[in-house]
């Protein structure tokens, strides 16, 4: 699949899944719209390049999706509601 989950993650948790995505034209990672509410990762060659913000970009030469991977990751925020007891002097 292409999903991967951080091994400090709980199961639960889906904010540090990530999911690669491929680039605008096919059979090529040359150019690549980012959504409004994701960021790229850049990859080339299995190593970490850079991040891209949301629109498009264009990133370098690729050949045929081999040289320049992505990865993205939301930019959503998870809520979480937490019940807290306190006791005071009231």
């Amino acid at each position: 699949s292409g999903l991967r989950r951080s091994a400090c993650c709980p199961p639960h948790c889906d904010a540090m899944v990530s999911k690669v995505e491929n680039g605008c034209i096919p059979g090529t990672n040359c150019v690549v719209a980012v959504p409004q509410d994701k960021y790229y990762a850049v990859e080339s060659f299995g190593g970490y390049t850079k991040w891209l913000p949301p629109g498009l970009a264009c990133v370098g030469c690729d050949l045929c999706g081999c040289c320049i991977n992505f990865r993205s990751m939301t930019s959503r925020v998870v809520q979480s509601i937490v019940v807290v007891q306190t006791k005071t002097r009231d």
